[in-house]
């Protein structure tokens, strides 16, 4: 899992005896994706994401794009340790319709913060476009 390789990578950055601001060294950890809560504390993405606060490296994720429904907000977001990240629209400043929402499972007001990720300008995965416009709370966490 990708978490564990952060979590190494800070564990080898401490060993060289790297400084905190040295860019191997990692601190935050950004997850732009999700998966649907089940509440169980033991699950193994909520397991890595507690190790790796506990190593000193913030996990930072998107939402979900599963709103606007009350507890729509998805795992890693909902998990206390994670900064979950929603979006919200540019002009007005409203939270955006599909980004997920608390409480979650276990009553947590849930997203942490948000922002903007809707309508943004972003490079194409696709060779046929140099730059596409997309929204969802991929784009908000980073």
């Amino acid at each position: 899992m990708a978490i564990e390789h952060c979590i190494e990578k800070k564990a080898q950055a401490e060993a060289a005896g790297l400084p905190e601001t040295d860019p191997m060294n990692p601190n935050i950890m950004n997850m732009s994706w999700g998966v649907p809560d089940d509440g169980d504390p033991d699950d193994p993405i909520r397991v890595a994401c507690r190790a790796a606060f506990e190593v000193r490296i913030g996990p930072v994720a998107a939402a979900g794009n599963s709103g606007p429904a009350p507890g729509s907000i998805m795992l890693p977001a909902c998990d206390s340790g994670v900064v979950g990240v929603g979006a919200v629209t540019f002009m007005p400043f409203d939270v955006w319709e599909y980004s997920g929402r608390g409480p979650t499972l276990e009553g947590l007001i849930k997203p942490d913060m948000v922002f903007y990720g809707v309508r943004v300008l972003t490079a194409s995965s696709r060779g046929d476009e140099a730059y596409v416009v997309k929204s969802g709370t991929s784009f908000s966490a980073p």
